[in-house]
Order: structure tokens, then sequence, then C-alpha cells
């Protein structure tokens, strides 16, 4: 997962919002899959629930600004990246990661856009959820948080879908 929108993601996990479509276009995922294994108290959920209708408007505000034009390039892409994907020729491999350079360049000024303008919403959505959560609750979302950037089997989401 790229860090342009890692914490907002995180927060959008816990808070059911699922901006991490602009990748893999997939559909907000249900809300609260984190809010078992965090263990939160009915309290906890329902303020947790006040924070998603808080941010989610924001969030999604953002997806929709940033998705398609990454899901532009992506399918700009995606016809060369599939016919070389199934070459295992060495020169196919080459072409490959060069393919793939160019689309991070691409991308690049666009995540950084994204993540520039996401961090003020993630700053303010991890200090809300901060004071709902307990220092261990705290530990457990930055290690599941770890899991699904590292595309875990625990983590929801996963690992992004190409």
């Amino acid at each position: 997962m790229k860090r342009w929108m890692l914490g907002l993601v995180a927060a959008a996990t816990v808070l059911g919002v699922g901006t991490y479509a602009p990748v893999n276009a997939q559909q907000p995922p249900a809300g609260g899959q984190m809010q078992d294994p965090l263990g939160l108290s009915p309290e906890q959920k329902t303020k947790m629930e006040a924070v998603q209708k808080k941010f989610q408007p924001m969030a999604l505000k953002l997806q929709a600004k940033y998705q398609p034009k990454m899901q532009a390039i992506m399918k700009k892409y995606q016809a060369e990246g599939e016919k070389l994907a199934k070459d295992k020729s060495p020169a196919a491999q080459a072409k490959q990661k060069e393919l793939f350079a160019k689309l991070q360049k691409e991308m690049k000024p666009i995540q950084d856009a994204a993540m520039k303008e996401a961090e003020p919403l993630q700053k303010s959505a991890e200090a809300e959820m901060n004071k709902i959560l307990t220092k261990d609750q705290q530990a457990k979302l930055k290690a599941l948080m770890a899991m699904q950037r590292q595309g875990g089997a625990g983590a929801p989401g996963g690992a992004p879908k190409r």
C-alpha cells in the first residue's frame, strides 16, 4: 500500500469508509471490520460511529477526487502489463519493470497531492480515535494497520488486487 493515504486508510478502515479504493476500485468495506479485534465496548462503538459519520463524507470526497485519475492511469498501462505478465522471458520481465517505473512516475504527483490533502484529515481522525481507544486498543490498531499494509491474512482488505 502506498504511504500517501496510509493514515486515512487506517482511519477509514476502522470507520468503515474504505478509501483504499483508488487502487483496487472496491466498494467501501462494511463498518466495524476492526471493532471486534479491538474489543470495543458498546460506548466506544457508538463514539466510533460518530467519528465515522464526521469523517466519512470528507474521505469519500477525496476518494472521488483522486480515484478516477488513478484508475485512468492504471487503465492506460493495464493491457500492456497483462501482455508482458504472460511472457516469462527476461526481455519481457525487463519491459515489465520499465512499465511499472513509468506507472509509478505518472502516479506520484497524484499520490503526493492526495497525501497532502489527506494529511490534516488523517491527523484529526487519528486524534479523535485516540480519545476513544485505550492505549492497548491503540497498540492493537497499529498492529492491524501494519498487517493491512503488508496484506497480511488478518488484515481487512488485504493486499491490493492487481
